[in-house]
């Protein structure tokens, strides 16, 4: 993924440090982990289990530890 945005960026002529990129990346791997959490959180429905609320709560947690994370990365750029 890196190397994509970096032969992006060295594409269009605009130089940026390696901090950004990194940044570009990482934002990549939370959006996956995201992805894999809402999906997490709402699979017990496809399967027809119920879960407990301690359970939800867990998977939400971690969604909302992500989306903290995140948060924290933007204010970066």
């Amino acid at each position: 993924v890196m190397k994509v945005f970096r032969n992006l960026i060295n594409g269009l002529g605009i130089q940026f440090e390696s901090d950004i990129l990194e940044g570009l990346c990482a934002l990549s791997e939370y959006e996956v982990k995201l992805r894999l959490s809402f999906e997490n959180l709402f699979s017990h429905q496809n399967n027809g289990c119920d879960l407990s609320n301690e359970e939800l709560n867990k998977r939400i947690e971690t969604i909302v530890e992500t989306l903290k994370s995140v948060n924290k990365l933007l204010i970066v750029f």
